[in-house]
């Protein structure tokens, strides 16, 4: 082959060799501009994507906040208007599934993962789509994440269409050099001229596109070959630069958009933002760092009697009753030198002043705004006029009923004690009848005054039960650190007589050291144990579980038993002052323990409740406050 392309004429070889190298200078520089045109047009495509990306991502903060999925989704269906994506999706913080939209046109490319588990911005393009990953932070805070699927058939028709325009040019180029290769027949100095007259067009008129016509096979048809490959990588240059700058004013543009976009969104989150401020139920009055008011709602107008353009550009003191207006000039520059959000109710008591003078209290929250005009400080305002007086008359109302409850309970303490007397002479009486013509009666008189003595020593017990349930509402409590542990030893040592002669397993926890009046808190366990022991007595083994638990801030105690138990719908009376659940002939008893146990818990903060089923057991629990130091670890 080299030696009948050696034995060919140089007219021939000229040709040829000029058709080759202009073919190969082409291809080679159509495909690397191609290349260029792909690696730019991926990177390009991975910035657009990003900055969607981080616009969703800053108008789903509010919604992964306040945990709202659809306003998220319909935040995600504004991407229909960007046929490019096929799907995009908002993760919460943990990684689930928000929010989603799936282009519906039957994109069914990549099935949205319910659970993704990255952490960091990632981008990959897989399948013919471009995947992009980025996490939404919110105050230094990852929040969620936003996730988008673009297609690439933007990419591949561009490169469909610069494969046809390199099909194009190589068979023009081809051609031309063919001609130029037919031209080389010409005279040795026609070729110079002409050369000459063609580089004199390029650099007068800046065509490239010229090109100089070789007349001979020599060294100057080397030349203006030379010469027309300089103008060819010239004009590809020059081609390349008018590519990139109208690329470049194309981004401009898409750019341009974005910004009216986003303008466009601004105007209309201001719009919803004075909509809200609108509908608030509280006068809302927004001030800059000189103290001047700069915004307010109608409620703000309601509230203080003054026309809206009357406030706007005025001092805020001007809403302060006058003899506050002093303090409240360095109060309102100390908040603003440290902005932070305060909330409704906190700190002292505050009154605003309406326009006629009139002054009413009010709640005040603070919270300050970033805008491009500075920090500003935002203030609702609520007017408490009826909750006030509505305060005041139930503390007079508590004060009434306080009073009543100590009546109730000293006229309770008169007529029990004065009740003993009485019963006292009922019994002396009875016994002394008894003893002198006892054995006269018959055996329906001998029932008779066993009933009466029975009958009065019962009427004892409830009266000294009275007495102490008096007692316990109105006795001076002496607080002290009371080891339950030991104190519920002690009461089961008191019952030692009583259960001697029965099985019982006793299962008894840890109990914790507490605050409180040990002789009262005694009373509580020996109720509560008594009753176990007491309802428990049908069985043949009893159990009665002692123990005790942390909720929150206070320690639970509880008496478990396996006795009788109770009617869980009647619950709610086992507290109350004579009742009972069970007849005096089943179980002996005055009704008034557990109302004295309800009685010395809620004197120590806590609270008390039960829990059975009939034939069941029952099980009671009361708590008691921690102690700081307990809090405090």
């Amino acid at each position: 082959m080299f030696t009948a392309f050696r034995d060919l004429p140089i007219r021939h070889k000229l040709m040829r060799i000029s058709m080759l190298v202009s073919a190969s200078v082409l291809l080679l520089a159509s495909l690397g501009f191609i290349v260029y045109e792909f690696v730019t047009f991926r990177d390009t495509m991975v910035q657009s994507l990003s900055a969607q990306s981080e616009v969703l991502g800053v108008n789903a903060v509010s919604a992964l906040l306040f945990n709202d999925p659809a306003s998220a989704t319909t935040m995600l269906a504004a991407l229909r208007v960007r046929p490019n994506i096929v799907s995009a999706a908002v993760y919460t913080a943990e990684g689930k599934l928000f929010a989603r939209y799936v282009r519906n046109d039957g994109a069914t490319m990549f099935q949205l993962p319910e659970q993704i588990m990255e952490k960091e911005t990632t981008q990959r393009f897989q399948g013919g789509s471009l995947f992009l990953f980025r996490p939404i932070i919110s105050d230094g805070e990852r929040v969620g994440a936003v996730y988008i699927q673009s297609d690439l058939k933007a990419m591949s028709d561009r490169l469909k269409r610069y494969a046809a325009i390199v099909v194009g040019v190589l068979a023009i180029s081809l051609l031309t050099a063919y001609g130029v290769s037919s031209s080389l027949q010409g005279r040795i100095s026609e070729p110079i001229l002409h050369l000459a007259r063609t580089a004199r067009t390029v650099s007068l008129e800046k065509d490239y596109s010229v090109r100089a016509t070789a007349a001979s096979r020599d060294e100057i048809g080397q030349l203006v070959e030379t010469f027309n490959d300089m103008l060819a990588q010239i004009q590809v240059r020059e081609e390349a630069l008018q590519k990139a700058h109208d690329q470049l004013e194309q981004k401009v543009e898409e750019r341009t958009r974005e910004l009216q976009q986003e303008i466009s969104e601004r105007k209309r989150a201001e719009t919803k933002f004075r909509g809200l401020l609108e509908s608030a139920p509280d006068a809302i009055v927004i001030v800059n760092r000189d103290g001047r008011i700069v915004l307010v709602n109608a409620q703000t107008e309601r509230l203080f009697g003054y026309r809206r353009d009357e406030l706007l550009d005025q001092p805020i003191e001007l809403l302060v009753p006058e003899r506050f207006r002093g303090g409240h000039v360095g109060h309102r520059t100390g908040y603003l030198g440290d902005p932070r959000f305060r909330e409704m109710g906190a700190g002292l008591e505050l009154y605003g002043q309406r326009k006629d003078g009139d002054e009413f209290p009010v709640e005040i929250s603070l919270s300050p705004l970033e805008t491009e005009e500075g920090i500003l400080a935002m203030s609702a305002i609520r007017d408490v006029t009826e909750r006030k007086r509505a305060e005041a008359e139930m503390e007079e109302l508590n004060a009434q009923f306080e009073a009543a409850n100590k009546e109730l309970e000293a006229f309770s303490y008169s007529v029990s004690h004065d009740l003993r007397a009485p019963l006292r002479h009922i019994n002396g009486f009875v016994e002394l009848l008894k003893e002198h013509a006892g054995a006269r009666f018959d055996a329906q008189g001998q029932h008779y005054m066993t009933t009466i003595i029975n009958s009065a020593r019962r009427m004892g017990s409830l009266i000294d039960d009275l007495l102490v349930f008096s007692r316990m509402g109105k006795s001076e409590m002496q607080m002290g650190m009371v080891n339950l542990d030991r104190l519920v030893q002690e009461v089961i040592n008191d019952f030692q007589t009583e259960t001697q002669d029965r099985e019982i397993s006793w299962k008894i926890g840890g109990l914790p050291e507490v605050r409180g009046d040990a002789a009262m808190l005694r009373q509580v366990w020996a109720n509560l144990i008594g009753n176990a022991v007491k309802y428990s007595r049908p069985r043949a083994k009893a159990e009665i579980e002692i123990g005790s638990r942390l909720e929150g801030t206070d320690h639970v105690c509880f008496v478990r038993d396996n006795g009788v138990g109770f009617d869980p719908q009647y619950a709610g009376k086992l507290f109350g002052v004579f009742q009972r659940l069970h007849s005096a002939d089943e179980f002996e008893g005055t009704g008034i323990g557990l109302a004295n146990v309800q009685r010395i818990i809620r004197r120590h903060g806590g609270r008390v409740w039960g829990d059975g089923r009939v034939d069941g057991g029952a099980v009671f629990h009361f708590s008691l406050p921690k102690r700081e130091e307990d809090r405090d670890g």
